[in-house]
């Protein structure tokens, strides 16, 4: 691998955060018996934030290379937006519209992150994903063994929606594998030889 994918400048790295961070970092916070303040998830979120922005500026030739991906993307975020405001929601708690403050999160630096991979970035993320995913099994093994087994007990690493999201996190490495079993030793050729066929821009 070339020094931009091993530097912090990858975007592999803030993705896998993106993609990881909370779930190791709340199971932290659950096995130290740690409380876990509203403050800490919006600190978790904002670091692959920061870190998408300075990957950005060391990138920012990508705004010579915007396609129509991006003009459909800018699309469905500003529908989302006008959604939230003019349907706030089933109640009048605002149940659509408290939830925008999550959209710079897990909607755009997302997408920024994959629009700034290359090919070397996308093999880097693919052997990262592995281990990160295959770090979680332990993990769910240690909470088996520590936590009383109670009936119909959902919550995984002191969240509600653990289940799914731990779910999600595991399809993910599932998929990953796969991918590298398929693509063989190299599977950044692999994924070349695919975008030479549908190229985006």
């Amino acid at each position: 691998m070339g020094r931009l994918v091993l530097s912090p400048v990858s975007p592999a790295f803030p993705a896998a955060w993106l993609l990881f961070g909370l779930t190791f970092a709340m199971a932290a916070a659950h096995f130290l018996s740690l409380s876990w303040p509203r403050l800490a998830t919006v600190v978790v979120y904002s670091i692959p934030l920061v870190w998408c922005l300075l990957i950005l500026r060391n990138r920012i030739g990508l705004r010579t290379r915007l396609n129509l991906i991006d003009a459909v993307f800018a699309v469905f975020i500003l529908v989302v937006l006008i959604s939230a405001t003019i349907f706030p929601g089933p109640d009048e708690h605002g149940a659509v519209r408290r939830y925008l403050r999550y959209l710079p999160f897990l909607m755009i630096t997302p997408y920024v992150l994959g629009r700034l991979m290359s090919f070397k970035d996308l093999e880097l993320f693919s052997r990262i994903t592995p281990f990160a995913g295959m770090g979680l099994l332990p993990l769910l093994m240690l909470d088996r063994l520590m936590v009383e087994v109670r009936p119909w007990r959902l919550p995984i690493f002191g969240l509600d929606h653990g289940p799914l999201l731990v779910g999600g996190l595991l399809a993910v490495l599932l998929l990953v594998l796969c991918a590298r079993v398929l693509s063989g030793d190299k599977p950044a050729e692999k994924v070349a030889a695919c975008h030479s066929r549908f190229c985006w821009g």
